[in-house]
């Protein structure tokens, strides 16, 4: 339903926002996975006039989600505890909790309690499991497979998101991006079909849909990493699976009865666009919305980079969090694109070290990022988890993620939030 991230990403197909109020003017639920804002939109939200349905979401520790769902509006929220039941009408549902931080087994010392997925069991005993975007490890899934084998049945449909959703390659100039997304989508291809093989589900679809990159940096849309459906029915009909390939995606729906009944196929909401090349040219001049904003003196970002580091540092240190690459900040006004391969170095504004590990053994990390978008992830107005994953280039050396690296820099927030921009105030 348009644009998260900043701004940074696209949803695709496109739908306008009255064909998809009037197919859900009858829901009765909505259902929240986590706070990431290609999950929690507040606009589709209102848009969607969706503000006087009931909410259900995961009993988190970390309240931000009810709270944010209780901000906006929202009157009634329920809270399900990590795989307790719940009957709704002919149907029970059961959220699935976070078990790791990351799907590779990726060494790491941040372990956040934020992704949820969630199951249906309705009245005949047909169990739908989507995965949402839930990092789940390949022990992960056999322990998720097992309990829903032992509460709701063997799962009849599965949603799993296919291929890379981050930076990943197509943010990093200094490596072959184009090698780097082949390889991305054989592994995710290779994931897919061991998630299937543990779950043996009837039918599988990709879950979490397309998306592009609008704006300045539209050109790198080539260098994302996500498989094909061709691509993925390849996989399927070569790896002898008995599972079923279902393209969903652009408002499609099916209804499955029993065995021995034809699936029922059919379009339930037209997109306004289904052409990826179409929607990427269309919104290749649209603006990110810090690029509404003016570009803050270097003084108040100097201090606010100042306080922020202290805070940073603070938390590092009290989490025990272990780092591995220095981390470098090239600070643009603006940032610009000049071609696939770099940014305008005419208008580097300021440059500091987040982390310098006095090390050459595990390299560094440059983030190349606008000024007017770190000033408002440095108050804490946007999130620094949709400015690395959309709106940052960067060089790294070697070229090997260490999760807890950026990660970290979700600590990199001034306590002070309170500051004018010049000539402008930016409002959260």
């Amino acid at each position: 339903m348009g644009i998260a991230n900043q701004g940074g990403w696209h949803s695709f197909p496109e739908f306008s926002t009255d064909s998809v109020k009037s197919y859900l003017k009858d829901c009765d639920w909505v259902y929240i996975s986590h706070i990431h804002d290609d999950h929690l939109s507040v606009d589709t939200i209102k848009r969607l006039d969706l503000l006087g349905k009931k909410f259900v979401i995961k009993n988190f520790e970390n309240k931000i989600l009810k709270r944010r769902l209780i901000s906006l509006g929202v009157k009634a929220v329920v809270e399900l505890d990590a795989f307790e039941i719940m009957r709704l009408n002919d149907i029970e549902i059961a959220i699935l909790p976070q078990l790791s931080s990351n799907s590779s087994g990726l060494d790491e010392t941040i372990d956040f309690d934020m992704d949820t997925s969630i199951a249906f069991k309705d009245g005949s005993g047909s169990t739908f499991l989507n995965l949402v975007d839930n990092p789940y490890s390949i022990n992960d899934a056999v322990f998720i497979n097992n309990w829903c084998l032992k509460n709701f049945g063997p799962i009849r449909v599965l949603a799993l998101f296919a291929g890379a959703a981050s930076e990943y390659p197509q943010a990093m100039f200094n490596i072959d991006r184009l090698s780097a997304r082949e390889d991305l989508i054989v592994d995710s291809l290779h994931k897919i079909k061991s998630f299937l093989r543990i779950f043996m589900p009837e039918y599988y679809f990709p879950a979490g849909g397309t998306y592009f990159i609008p704006g300045q940096l539209s050109p790198l849309n080539h260098y994302i990493a996500q498989p094909s459906v061709h691509q993925i029915k390849s996989m399927l009909d070569e790896s002898g699976l008995d599972t079923q390939l279902l393209d969903l995606e652009g408002g499609h729906s099916i209804e499955i009865g029993l065995d021995y009944e034809p699936i029922k196929h059919y379009r339930q909401i037209a997109p306004s666009s289904d052409v990826l090349s179409a929607s990427i040219s269309a919104h290749m001049s649209d603006k990110y919305p810090y690029e509404k904003l003016n570009i803050p003196t270097k003084t108040e970002l100097e201090l606010k980079i100042a306080d922020a580091k202290s805070n940073w540092a603070s938390a590092v240190s009290s989490l025990n969090i272990r780092l591995h690459q220095s981390l470098h900040f090239v600070v643009h006004a603006p940032l610009v694109l000049t071609d696939e391969q770099s940014v305008s170095s005419a208008n580097i504004y300021h440059t500091f070290n987040l982390l310098d590990t006095k090390s050459s053994d595990d390299g560094y990390i440059i983030i190349h990022i606008d000024a007017r978008l770190l000033f408002l992830c440095i108050r804490g107005i946007n999130s620094w988890n949709g400015a690395l994953g959309s709106l940052c280039l960067f060089e790294r050396k070697p070229n090997r993620h260490f999760p807890s690296d950026l990660w970290s820099i979700n600590y990199f927030v001034s306590k002070d939030k309170n500051v004018k921009s010049s000539g402008r105030m930016i409002e959260a």
